[in-house]
């Protein structure tokens, strides 16, 4: 796995994604670098959550009946250090609309069936 990491760039200042360490001790070093990875990773997490949440909020208040997907947070098999939301749809005997303030419409997805002969 390859990375193009800019340092000139990231020397600039920090950011939600980039903190720089002050040289010390061996101990205290290594303890605050794995602070900083345990802070970092939980903010992904948080983040993801921020998302369904708000992806959850928007279902209730713009579907129309409402729909609560079913969310479940899994490994991207492509690249370990991402995660993945999938939300999944059941199947509904209504019809749902999507109100987008002054009009509501209909959505429905393009459907191929093969016929066998």
């Amino acid at each position: 796995m390859s990375f193009n990491i800019d340092l000139k760039e990231l020397s600039i200042r920090e950011s939600e994604r980039v903190e720089w360490k002050e040289n010390g001790d061996y101990i205290n070093i290594v303890t605050s670098i794995g602070k900083t990875i345990t802070a970092f990773a939980n903010d992904i997490s948080n983040k993801l959550k921020e998302i369904e949440g708000k992806v959850l909020q928007h279902c209730r208040d713009y579907l129309s009946p409402s729909i609560t997907p079913i969310v479940h947070e899994i490994d991207n098999p492509e690249n370990k250090s991402t995660r993945i939301l999938v939300f999944l749809i059941l199947a509904s005997p209504d019809a749902h609309v999507y109100r987008d303030g002054e009009r509501s419409h209909y959505n429905v997805r393009d459907c191929c069936f093969q016929k066998n002969h």
